[in-house]
């Protein structure tokens, strides 16, 4: 299944190249996984009215003008209104409209900027969407964390967040390519721990799914090798488990369990060096106050002896 923006890019390609029949399936898809008004929906909604009426559905792209001349922004009413008379115009005509007297694609305008979220608008739209991912209730996680994503602030602490949320509700929804298509823009955030963990989730989502070259899988970091020969643990085994992977805070304690454990052989193995210097700094040591001792002797013996 194609990710949203692309099943969007796709229709609008289509109505553009007057191929209304392959327009049709993907701004369907589009319309029906966007659950929030958004500009990219309004536009979608207008080239599926041209994809319907030019793709032989006109009862279709008759049913979608009047949703749109009462249920959408002032501008784009007014649009659906002057297209709904043109297209009931030839309904009570006995035979269809010839080709010649279809009217030219009308040109979608710019739907009205979509307002961005106030603090407490964000807060509750991030609450209530962990809140239902909590109990299970996948579908409206993923209405309220849409609408935080499409219309929050991007650079805001939690934004990263409610992204990897908003990938298990899809996951949980049923909605596997839009979870496989946030997981990869998730895998080249700018913050490890999120591209760690969307890796890691990815692996879940995808398991034949190869890891980037540029990014070194989690088998081959120091932490991970020394975590792996302690693998006979449980907080090994956990930490390894997809059921680990799944939780965006879990894959920090297990990279820290094994950067102390990495730490700890290091101390173990300087302890035993500390001991064997010390031993042989005491060697050394008696060593040279025998020689003092005799060097001692000798000059004393050797004072005696003159006098």
């Amino acid at each position: 299944m194609s990710s949203p923006s692309n099943l969007f890019q796709t229709g609008a390609e289509a109505v553009q190249q007057k191929r209304f029949t392959d327009a049709i399936p993907a701004l369907e898809a589009f319309c029906r996984n966007s659950t929030s008004p958004t500009r990219e929906l309004l536009q979608a909604q207008m080239y599926l009215v041209q994809a319907y009426y030019k793709g032989g559905q006109p009862e279709n792209a008759i049913a979608l003008c009047q949703h749109l001349s009462t249920n959408a922004p002032p501008q784009v009413q007014a649009w659906a209104t002057n297209l709904l008379a043109t297209l009931t115009a030839p309904a009570s005509a006995s035979t269809p409209p010839a080709p010649s007297s279809i009217p030219p694609d009308p040109a979608p305008p710019s739907p009205p900027p979509v307002s961005p979220l106030s603090d407490a608008e964000a807060a509750l739209l991030l609450t209530q969407g962990n809140r239902a991912l909590k109990t299970g209730k996948y579908a409206d996680a993923v209405k309220h964390l849409e609408a935080y994503t499409q219309r929050g602030d991007r650079h805001h602490k939690d934004y990263a967040q409610a992204q990897m949320w908003l990938t298990k509700a899809y996951k949980g929804n049923d909605q596997k390519g839009e979870a496989i298509a946030l997981c990869r823009e998730l895998a080249t955030h700018e913050k490890p721990f999120v591209h760690l963990w969307a890796k890691q989730f990815l692996q879940s989502l995808v398991p034949d799914e190869p890891l980037s070259e540029a990014e070194p899988s989690a088998s081959s970091s120091p932490a991970a090798s020394s975590s792996a020969s302690a693998s006979s643990s449980p907080a090994s085994t956990s930490s390894s488990s997809p059921a680990s992977s799944s939780s965006p805070s879990s894959s920090h304690p297990a990279f820290s369990k094994a950067g102390r454990a990495a730490k700890a052989g290091v101390t173990l193995a300087m302890k035993g060096t500390a001991a064997s210097l010390a031993l042989a700094s005491g060697v050394t040591l008696s060593l040279l106050s025998g020689m003092i001792l005799t060097l001692c002797m000798a000059i004393l013996w050797m004072h005696d002896s003159t006098n």
